[in-house]
């Protein structure tokens, strides 16, 4: 008996130790689970587009990439998802780049040219809040339309929430990190987090129409976050359900082209 409980004590402090090794990793290395920065090389251009700096803090730019398309039109602020770059996202915005309106790129810190690193929410949000200032000044606030994609979605609904851009349009969002996180690591305290992406506390704050399109077989986010974060602002937001879209193809679906055709029509109207 005394060898049983023996055993099953040091089998009890194995579990504890591996239990907060697990949550110092996922504390530590949380940017290395969320983020996907591909760096590109200074001197390589995207090839389509108008790049330049723009200064967010001492010694940081980030690169932005804009589609120059008719100052009549809206112009559509598109935040990427947590991989890659904006030369990605230059082809995943085909969607929506070719109907008179202008789209601009932005890529966050280590990401593409960009300088720095991701070090916190805050930060995230406010070198967010700098490009859209930018372009408020540039075409006009009522101009701007906010498209966020997965991990883009929580910088989107924080400037729709802190702003008065003229619509936003979410694809693949998730209600929070948090829930994120619950859904595949239950086990680990919420207070680890040191990037919540709460859009669930901010969705119901945003004061313009809010369009989100999420493909019903994500593997990734499933469809019912969005559902949710329709119940929480049901005057403002229209969900479109992108039948046998994963996360990866949604932001090609036919249901975000009829959406965007629906909203801005086609070069030729």
């Amino acid at each position: 008996m005394k060898f049983v409980l023996k055993s099953l004590k040091v089998i009890g402090i194995i579990l504890a130790v591996l239990y907060f090794l697990a949550c110092a990793v996922l504390y530590f290395a949380q940017e290395q689970f969320l983020f996907d920065p591909h760096p590109l090389d200074a001197s390589r251009s995207l090839q389509a587009g108008y790049e330049y700096l723009l200064k967010v803090d001492q010694d940081i730019d980030l690169n932005v990439v804009e589609l120059l398309g008719n100052i009549d039109e809206k112009v559509i602020l598109y935040l990427h998802g947590n991989r890659g770059h904006n030369r990605r996202g230059l082809y995943q915005s085909r969607l929506f780049n070719n109907r008179g309106e202008g789209v601009v790129i932005p890529d966050y810190r280590s990401y593409g040219k960009s300088d720095g690193s991701i070090e916190s929410e805050q930060q995230m949000f406010e070198d967010m809040q700098i490009v859209y200032d930018q372009l408020a000044d540039k075409y006009g606030e009522s101009s701007l339309v906010i498209l966020g994609y997965s991990l883009g979605s929580s910088m989107a609904t924080y400037l729709a929430a802190n702003n008065a851009p003229a619509r936003l349009i979410l694809v693949a969002p998730f209600t929070s990190m948090t829930d994120m996180k619950n859904r595949y690591a239950w086990f680990m305290p919420d207070f680890l987090l040191k990037y919540p992406l709460d859009n669930a506390s901010r969705i119901a704050d945003i004061k313009c129409p809010i369009h989100i399109v999420h493909g019903t077989n994500d593997e990734l986010i499933p469809f019912s976050m969005s559902e949710k974060l329709v119940s929480l602002n049901l005057d403002r937001v229209e969900l479109v359900a992108a039948e046998g879209e994963s996360h990866r193809s949604v932001i090609f679906s036919r249901a975000l082209g009829e959406l965007c055709r629906r909203l801005f029509g086609t070069a030729n109207d």
